[in-house]
């Protein structure tokens, strides 16, 4: 009774939101008159379409309580440890400053975890933060491997970057490096039409107008080592954070 009912909601969530109504279709590139004709007389047909209600209701997300939690594997050689919260989406004013505020602490190669967790401490081969903007919610998160012996010192040194990206101003060399980087990563993601076409669905999903990549643009361009702390402040404060060990 209870697989029934498990696959009759399989079937009900499909038809709900997988269907031509609940499509969107990109083009980039060279593209003509021809091209969109051919688009409109396969896709652009009332058989295609579909008037069915794809709403459904949010729910009230539950903001998770500050934890650790290890999950014990017999014989485990390495920790999974994943740090998050969480955190605001793109349709937030901040998000395209806290996209600096995450890349000087974990979001490429040259970033304070990489620096710390990698190549001074050798704990692991990589680590990165994120930030993960769904539509109707976000989260952030640091994400790393290490050997199990060097878990509970990785995760003291992760929350220290953090702590410091909260107490301490970022130096000016610091923060032009991180914006150097962000400006050359967003002229990436435009280079070419498959970067282009990611790029716009990212936000036409999000039901974001496309100055959002003017916004973020500026932002990387204008934002102070002052405002870095205070976003750090707001975001990122280690006591809200959920620790997850897998492995040790």
């Amino acid at each position: 009774m209870h697989e029934d009912s498990s696959i009759n909601n399989f079937f009900e969530f499909h038809a709900r939101f997988y269907h031509p109504g609940n499509c969107r279709i990109i083009v980039a590139g060279r593209t003509d008159q021809n091209v969109i004709d051919t688009i409109n007389t396969h896709f652009g047909k009332n058989d295609w379409k579909t008037n069915q209600n794809n709403e459904h209701k949010k729910n009230n997300l539950v903001k998770p309580l500050p934890t650790t939690e290890f999950l014990k594997k017999a014989d485990a050689t390495q920790s999974a440890i994943r740090i998050g919260k969480l955190a605001i989406t793109k349709t937030h004013s901040d998000y395209p400053k806290l996209e600096v505020v995450n890349t000087i602490l974990g979001g490429y190669f040259g970033s304070r975890l990489m620096k710390t967790i990698r190549e001074e401490k050798g704990y692991t081969y990589g680590i990165g933060s994120y930030l993960v903007s769904l539509k109707n919610a976000g989260f952030f998160v640091i994400s790393t491997e290490v050997g199990t012996e060097f878990t509970k010192p990785a995760i003291n040194d992760i929350i220290t970057e953090i702590k410091k990206l909260r107490e301490e101003k970022v130096s000016d060399e610091e923060l032009k490096i991180a914006k150097n980087f962000m400006l050359g990563d967003m002229m990436r993601s435009f280079d070419g039409p498959f970067e282009q076409a990611q790029s716009y669905k990212s936000i036409i999903e999000m039901g974001i107008e496309n100055d959002f990549f003017n916004q973020t643009l500026e932002a990387i361009k204008n934002i102070t080592s002052q405002e870095i702390q205070q976003l750090a402040n707001k975001y990122l404060n280690e006591k809200e954070m959920v620790v997850t060990v897998a492995g040790a």
